[in-house]
């Protein structure tokens, strides 16, 4: 697994790391009975930060800062090798999610290919040794 420590410093309050709650499968950020925004801590708030920073392009999104989100879109229609594709995928990942501060480790990687879409996952380890599998999907294509 590789290992490098992040710059990424998340909202703070009394000590605890706290991130907005999102529903990946809605695609919006869950919210109290009284309209705010949900926040978890710790070890969730992590695993949220992760799960954004892989589904956020980076530089595209003014709300966020220019350390924040992942670089696939090069990838996209570049007629690399599936290959050198995977690697590129592998490395992009590490960088994205070594920006927090709670990352520890990335790695034990896995592709699966349908067509041109390259499906993956990976393992992520906090600094606490929780450890959390995350997939994506990149079309190499489109």
């Amino acid at each position: 697994m590789h290992t490098r420590r992040g710059r990424y410093r998340n909202n703070r309050e009394g000590g605890k790391v706290k991130e907005a709650k999102f529903n990946f499968t809605e695609g919006e950020f869950e919210m109290t009975p009284t309209g705010k925004v949900k926040l978890v801590e710790d070890t969730e708030a992590w695993r949220v930060w992760c799960q954004k920073a892989l589904l956020t392009e980076r530089y595209y999104y003014l709300v966020y800062d220019h350390d924040f989100g992942q670089e696939f879109e090069d990838l996209i229609g570049s007629n690399l090798p599936r290959e050198i594709i995977e690697m590129e995928i592998e490395r992009i990942v590490r960088e994205t999610l070594a920006q927090h501060e709670y990352t520890d480790s990335v790695g034990n990687f896995t592709f699966e290919w349908i067509d041109d879409e390259c499906y993956f996952t990976c393992e992520v380890e906090s600094i606490q040794g929780e450890n959390i599998t995350l997939e994506g999907t990149l079309n190499a294509n489109t």
